[in-house]
């Protein structure tokens, strides 16, 4: 269908010397440029961008480099008069040398063969009346046919009083988005990405179009992640059909919002959990804005988008729309994991579970006997795998699945933690769970099945296992520091690497008081008489974990130990004098000297 914009310009390419500009606004990336573009041939027009241009002279100049590269001298000439001006204190007077060495160019060399257009009318710092002025010079005296680009909304309102002394013809775009979807797919350079976005790109134009936004930079992008997605995934999973419709779906429609602003990322991360909270809410209309949740009011835009599907999982989807990473293991694994891939028999019990609102009855019967077993053989050690279990068990003994009640299923698993705790089985609280963890939200890429009437027993039981998980790591730091202490004295470099943080994330010892478990004076008796190339590694060590002397509040059982490590390192340096107490205190930690 020829639009307004095509139907106008193709009369206005056919009149010589028209006598007016036609100026093409529309809101941001809607496509204005790309829909002009598309109009006139390479050998049809001359394009120049306005944006950071501040004087005549810098676009006649930038006019005259596109109508003839070699005119590039044009904008060398004035760049160098200027910056010579400046250092010289302005004795030259560029303002009149210029524009007559221009206007002789233009005079010269200048034909109005071509369509002259000019972008970002209002990224020019140049005064509206100036910049008139220049249009008018190519569009009266010049006999040009000029066509203006930009958002008239960002325009001052001098323009719009102003514009019909020079522009005869204002024209409102609107985004061609299924032309605009066939051109960004054919600029894929991959043949088996192009393919495979083709033979979606009806399902992409529908999604997009019911997103309802405007710009067209933000469908280039969305066709791009698609095809980054496309481009790592084996032809298993892109040959599946039903497959790749709820892939794309989803990764579609959420790409889009996330890319317009309307979703954070905290809202993706928390995309199903806040879904099934307000689905499962008394109030399924306000939340504590007044408003339905962001994710709820983006995804009620899409038809027949099933949202519930597990094909994509919140934490891949948020690694690859916020963070740009797609991992191809990750990818794989999620949509291995998915009812479309998936054999219940080969997955945990709980992943099995989670999925039955997707699965066959038979699949899930045999997970929950499973997983059942699992519980009452004590089988599952891990704490993010623990919780699953917990939130699933209550969720369905809160849907009478299981005999007994919330509160007796919560005191079970209480009971399950105790005796892992007894049996010295439960894994100690990590030092990065010191802190508010994501572990407590979600494990493995899936939400914790929390509803509002067991919420309180899940916290309950949430709570007892940090304290327990708390219990278990006290019992295990005089080990641990036994291990640190032999370090010391044998091998610096593996005492850093257990302390301190690197770019390999947390390590075990690292926010957790375990050097309090060290006599201060049998720790620097390992370390004196270490390997003295170890020394300095220990040093570093002490420095990275007391930074400037600060002791943060999970290490701060530890602040009279390295007091008395670095009083009795600078004794020591005092009894040995000479070059050997000089040797002692370059080693003393400037974390501990402070």
């Amino acid at each position: 269908m020829t639009t307004q914009l095509e139907h106008f310009l193709k009369f206005y390419k056919s009149v010589e010397s028209p006598g007016y500009a036609v100026f093409v606004t529309g809101k941001w990336g809607t496509g204005k440029t790309f829909q002009v573009k598309q109009y006139f041939s390479s050998s049809e027009h001359w394009y120049v961008s306005l944006f950071g241009l501040a004087s005549p002279n810098e676009i006649h100049s930038a006019i005259l480099s596109k109508v003839d590269p070699k005119l590039e001298l044009a904008r060398s000439v004035a760049t160098t008069l200027a910056t010579t001006s400046e250092k010289i204190g302005g004795l030259l007077a560029v303002g009149s040398v210029l524009p007559d060495l221009a206007n002789n160019i233009l005079r010269r060399e200048l034909k109005p063969c071509r369509v002259l257009v000019l972008d970002d009318l209002e990224r020019t710092s140049l005064k509206m009346k100036d910049l008139l002025g220049i249009i008018n010079e190519y569009v009266e005296h010049k006999k040009f046919r000029v066509v203006l680009i930009g958002n008239d909304k960002e325009l001052p309102k001098k323009f719009k009083r102003i514009k019909e002394k020079v522009i005869g013809k204002t024209i409102h775009v609107e985004p061609q988005v299924a032309e605009a979807l066939r051109i960004f797919i054919s600029q894929e350079k991959d043949k088996r990405t192009v393919e495979f976005l083709n033979s979606h790109k009806d399902l992409v134009f529908r999604l997009f179009s019911q997103s309802g936004t405007p710009s067209l930079r933000i469908l280039r992008q969305v066709v791009q992640d698609l095809g980054r997605l496309c481009s790592i995934l084996d032809d298993k999973y892109v040959n599946n059909c039903a497959a790749m419709r709820d892939l794309l779906s989803i990764f579609v429609s959420m790409d889009t919002e996330f890319r317009s602003g309307r979703l954070s990322s905290r809202d993706l991360r928390m995309r199903t959990m806040t879904r099934l909270k307000f689905a499962m809410s008394f109030n399924q209309r306000e939340n504590e804005n007044g408003k339905p949740p962001a994710i709820v009011v983006s995804e009620r835009k899409y038809e027949l988008v099933n949202f519930q599907s597990d094909i994509v999982s919140d934490t891949v989807l948020l690694d690859m729309l916020v963070h740009g990473r797609y991992v191809q293991k990750n990818i794989e694994n999620m949509l291995d994991e998915s009812s479309h891939f998936l054999s219940a028999d080969d997955l945990p019990p709980w992943k099995v579970v989670i999925k039955f609102d997707t699965l066959d009855d038979a699949s899930v019967d045999s997970g929950m006997r499973r997983m059942r077993e699992q519980f009452e053989n004590r089988s599952v050690l891990d704490p993010g795998e623990l919780l699953h279990i917990f939130s699933l068990m209550m969720l369905m003994a809160d849907n009478n699945t299981f005999e007994h009640t919330v509160a007796e299923i919560a005191d079970e698993c209480i009971e399950y933690i105790d005796e892992l705790l007894e049996e010295n089985l439960l894994p100690p609280l990590a030092s990065d769970l010191r802190m508010p963890n994501e572990l407590y939200e979600s494990h493995d890429g899936h939400g914790y099945w929390v509803m509002p009437a067991y919420k309180a027993q899940f916290e309950r039981v949430k709570a007892h296992l940090t304290s327990a998980r708390d219990a278990a790591l006290e019992r295990i730091l005089p080990t641990w520091a036994d291990e640190l202490r032999e370090l010391a004295a044998n091998d610096g470099r593996r005492f850093y690497d257990k302390l301190c943080r690197n770019h390999g994330g947390e390590r075990p010892y690292s926010r957790v008081p375990v050097l309090k478990y060290i006599n201060p004076e049998a720790f620097v008796e390992a370390w004196l008489n270490g390997q003295r190339e170890s020394w300095r590694h220990i040093s570093w060590a002490l420095d990275e974990r007391y930074r400037d002397g600060d002791f943060p509040d999970s290490l701060s059982e530890e602040r009279p130990w390295a007091v008395e490590v670095g009083r009795r390192l600078r004794a020591r340096a005092e009894g040995l004098g000479g070059y050997r107490g000089v040797r002692v205190l370059r080693v003393v930690p400037t974390s501990l000297s402070k």
